[in-house]
Parts: structure tokens; C-alpha cells; sequence
């Protein structure tokens, strides 16, 4: 007997975008306001959103673009099917919005300006080991220092590669209020 549609793709969803339904308003809160850079108004800020899936984050970081005239943002996100969902969302800022479709183990060639933030929504759990670890390296590297890192999870499972890259402890929330509920990092890079 033949798995129904709809199983199937839950389990695509959770194996690739490690979800089965997209993160709510008070988890993109949550994470977006975990950050001490975005509030700023007139200080020049390039943000990386790295995962972008349907633009959930994407729709989150649009009214800080909008009171910082400065910011830009570099989206990069491996699928093409969503590309046109995002230059949707992102048209209004589309001077100062590029979306690149490509994969996180290139990071260090898609992205050539230093980041003061990056946002990430990878699915940590899900990816294998030597993908994890270039994923982190590679988002890593290209954060200014004093930039900062934000990602959610729904496992506290992979925090520690988290602490071991940036040195630190970080600060780990949680919200109860997504399905499933998740786990929301920053971290700060600063000198070795």
C-alpha cells in the first residue's frame, strides 16, 4: 500500500527544512529581538539571512529595514521555487534587498561583504555532520567581528558545536508559542 501524499510530504519537510509548518510571528519575534544591532537606526547594517524557506524571517526583518535606511540584506536560500516569494515580500526594499540562490557550503564566494548579523533558520538537526560543520564555519566567517549570530532549533542537541565555534556560551531562549515549540541562540563573534 502506497503512503498518502500527505505523509510523504511532511516527511520531505522535516528531512529538508528540518518543519513541517512555517515559524510563527512570536518565534521570528523572538529571534529578531534577540539582537542589540537591528534596533539601530542610522548605522550602516548588512544583514545575511541564510534559509529563507517562504520569507517567514524575511517579513520579520522588513520593518527594521524600514526604519534603517542603511540596512541592506543578502538573502540566500538553496531552493529557486522561492525565489519569487521573496522578491514579492522584499520589492518595496529591492535597492537595497539581493536574494542569491545557492547553498551555505558557498557562503565565503556568495557573500562579499562582511555581515554585521546573520540570521539563520538551517535545520541543524537534520544535516549531516560535515554539513553542519561547514555550515557553521562558513556563517561564522562571514560575520564581522562583534557581528552577531541568531538561529532557532527545536533540540538543544547541537548547541555545544554552537558554543565550541564562538568561544562562548551565548544566550539560548526558548518559546513556547511556535509548533513545536523552539529554541532561540545568539551568539556574538569577538576575538580569539
Amino acid at each position: 500500500m502506497e503512503e498518502p501524499n500527505f505523509f510523504r510530504r511532511g516527511w520531505e519537510a522535516i528531512k529538508n527544512r528540518g518543519m513541517v509548518f512555517a515559524s510563527t510571528k512570536f518565534l521570528v519575534n523572538k529571534v529578531l529581538n534577540q539582537s542589540h544591532l537591528l534596533p539601530l537606526i542610522k548605522t550602516p547594517l548588512h544583514v545575511v539571512e541564510v534559509g529563507a524557506g517562504s520569507g517567514g524571517f524575511t517579513k520579520g526583518l522588513l520593518p527594521f529595514m524600514e526604519q534603517n535606511k542603511k540596512m541592506i540584506l543578502t538573502i540566500v536560500e538553496l531552493e529557486e521555487k522561492y525565489r519569487k516569494r521573496l522578491e514579492a515580500i522584499t520589492k518595496k526594499f529591492e535597492n537595497r534587498v539581493t536574494i542569491i540562490i545557492g547553498s551555505v557550503t558557498d557562503l565565503p564566494e556568495l557573500i562579499t561583504q562582511k555581515a554585521d548579523v546573520v540570521v539563520s533558520a538551517l535545520p541543524f538537526g537534520s544535516l549531516s555532520e560535515k554539513l553542519r560543520v561547514t555550515a557553521l564555519d562558513n556563517m561564522y566567517n562571514v560575520l564581522k567581528q562583534g557581528g552577531e549570530y541568531l538561529q532557532f532549533q527545536y533540540l538543544l542537541s547541537k548547541l555545544s558545536q554552537f558554543r565550541k565555534k564562538f568561544g562562548q556560551k551565548g544566550n539560548v531562549s526558548w518559546t513556547p508559542l511556535n509548533l513545536p515549540p523552539a529554541f532561540v541562540y545568539k551568539f556574538v563573534k569577538t576575538e580569539a
